[in-house]
């Protein structure tokens, strides 16, 4: 392929941006999830979600997020609704989680078939 970042194959695990809401729905998938931290203990970072719910993510140096950070994070979803995370990205202390909560609803809703492959 000319440009990989048009790559489109079906051997690439999508990853849906979602909030505490929609972790159900995505029972062992990777998802994509932004959340504020909230607190952290050995191994386990409780976050805010956009939706204004906690939720436990496990990761494997919870002391390296600072409380009240906002932190993209690629991850598996447990049976308990909580997140493996395997990837964690800082995002600037203004982000807007009420603003990205919107476009969660919308990109899971209205306008699915623009970021997820029917």
């Amino acid at each position: 392929m000319d440009n990989p970042a048009m790559d489109t194959s079906s051997d690439r695990e999508i990853t849906p941006r979602v909030n505490a809401g929609l972790l159900g729905a995505h029972m062992n998938k990777l998802v994509s999830f932004v959340g504020k931290v909230d607190q952290h203990s050995p191994g386990v970072v409780v976050f805010q979600s956009s939706d204004g719910t906690h939720v436990n993510v496990k990761y494997h140096n919870p002391q390296a997020l600072n409380v009240g950070g906002i932190y993209e994070m690629i991850g598996r979803v447990s049976p308990d609704c909580s997140i493996d995370a395997e990837k964690m990205v800082p995002y600037s202390e203004n982000f807007d989680l009420a603003i990205y909560n919107k476009f969660v609803g919308l990109a899971n809703g209205q306008y699915a078939n623009l970021f997820y492959a029917q």
